[in-house]
């Protein structure tokens, strides 16, 4: 099996990677993406739905317009790795280390991130909806244009994180850390049908937040 990283080949796009053999074996998919981790060659148009590739080393790993729905990345170190423009939804990020990582127009809607460390992380343009995030750790994040409805981030730490053009409808945040104050044009509230016990509910973080 020949695993090639090509700067251009016709009908493809600047580092791109080309497989030989057979193109859907789990192991050639696993090997280019920690090849591509290491030598930071970003990855296009990759498939890799399904597949188990937790406890993994993908640090500084950079994927634009592939497919990873339904993967497992539990426990896998992924700091400073980038996502551009993938499906990732349904996919198990529980217990990884994605230390300023960024995800930006991504799918991950039913996704999984109990325990995960996203420290400094950035969410743009990002589908979040109906994530399990219990007991995230995310101080510092910043998220732009999320939408995060259905989420529950309860025992989630999002300290000082940057929340302001966040869709929080039924969001849960039971015992969780937020920001010191709610920052302007973000709605911080719990899961519930009303908004008056939504209000409430934000209160208990900034009391200044509901007139």
């Amino acid at each position: 099996m020949i695993i090639t990283f090509l700067s251009r080949y016709p009908g493809g796009t600047p580092w791109s990677v080309r497989i030989s053999g057979n193109p859907s074996e789990p192991v050639a998919r696993r090997a280019a993406i920690e090849h591509a981790a290491r030598t930071g060659e970003a990855l296009h148009f990759l498939s890799l739905d399904g597949m188990d590739l937790s406890e993994g080393h993908y640090e500084g790993l950079k994927l634009v317009n592939c497919s990873a729905v339904g993967v497992n990345w539990s426990g896998s170190k992924m700091a400073g790795a980038s996502f551009d423009n993938c499906a990732l939804s349904y996919s198990l990020f529980g217990r990884v280390k994605a230390h300023g990582a960024a995800f930006t127009t991504c799918d991950l809607s039913g996704s999984l991130w109990n325990g995960a460390d996203a420290t400094e992380a950035v969410f743009t343009a990002v589908n979040f909806r109906g994530v399990s995030a219990r007991d995230l750790v995310a101080p510092r994040s910043r998220w732009s244009s999320v939408r995060t409805a259905r989420a529950d981030f309860r025992g989630a730490d999002l300290a000082y994180a940057d929340l302001r053009s966040v869709d929080d409808r039924e969001v849960i945040l039971a015992q969780s850390s937020m920001p010191e104050h709610i920052k302007a044009g973000t709605r911080c509230v719990a899961a519930g049908s009303s908004i008056e016990n939504a209000q409430k509910f934000a209160a208990q973080f900034n009391p200044e937040a509901v007139a």
